[in-house]
């Protein structure tokens, strides 16, 4: 995939940014905004944290996946060997 050139398209843009306090350049969630800043530890605890509810919701899918939808082949099964102990069987001698 290729992008079609423009004829007014810029080489270099300068950007001048003023700000109080050069912390103000880092987003504290971002992991690796540069790569000579180390990850904060608000932003470690909040990728942990949300790696450990994926890992939560996974490890849950199976028993809730029984609980809401994997019971009802279940509870038909039973009804139909429920009835099927309480029919009445007759044995008959073939001769």
């Amino acid at each position: 995939m290729t992008a079609n050139p423009t004829p007014d398209k810029v080489d270099t843009v300068a950007v001048d940014l003023r700000l109080d306090r050069i912390s103000r350049l880092y987003n504290s969630f971002d992991p690796a905004p540069f790569y000579e800043k180390e990850l904060e530890a608000a932003a470690d605890d909040y990728i942990v944290a949300e790696g450990l509810l994926i890992v939560g919701w996974v490890a849950m899918w199976g028993p809730l996946d029984i609980f809401l939808y994997g019971w009802w082949p279940i509870r038909s099964r039973y009804k139909l060997f429920d009835r099927l102990a309480r029919i009445d069987v007759e044995m008959r001698s073939l001769r």
